[in-house]
This record gives C-alpha cells, structure tokens and sequence, in this order.
C-alpha cells in the first residue's frame, strides 16, 4: 500500500523509445536527444504542456523530474532487454 498519493506516478506516463518522447497524461510531452558533447546521456526538452492548467513551479519541476527518470528508465529496461536477447543461458 501506499503512504504518499504520488507513489503510482509511473502510471501517468507512457515512453516511445523510437520517437524519443514521454508523454504524461496532463498533456505535458518531453523530446530526448543526445547532445553532442556526450552521447552517454540524454537532453530532455518540452515540446507540449497544458494551457488551461494552473501550476505551481514545485509541480512543473517534479513533472520535468519524472520525465527524466521515466525515460531513463526505459532506455534502461530496453538495453537491458537487448543484452539478455543476445547473451546466451
């Protein structure tokens, strides 16, 4: 069970590792690219954000965050996936 309310926050977000996104479900889109000065990482930009929504800068820092960490995530889980598809048993 959860003790804080934002604890299900993976749930509101979906990731497209091909076209480099991570949409949340408030409307609020993010663009990952590699910048040139090194490619171990990714620059996250925001392509699209509600209009009618009034926040706070604590909400739009935490939805910047979790992009971040939810398109990590899936950049991970994938290599991951890709290492384990070519390693044998």
């Amino acid at each position: 069970m959860c003790n804080y309310p934002e604890c299900n926050w993976r749930s509101h977000w979906t990731v497209d590792l091909e076209l480099r996104t991570a949409w949340h479900t408030d409307g609020w889109c993010f663009l990952f690219e590699r910048p040139d000065h090194d490619p171990k990482f990714f620059d996250g930009l925001c392509v699209s954000y509600p209009t009618c929504t009034a926040l706070d800068a604590s909400r739009i820092v935490r939805i910047c965050q979790e992009s971040g960490k939810i398109f990590g995530e899936a950049v991970l889980a994938e290599r991951e996936k890709r290492h384990k598809s070519i390693t044998p048993d």
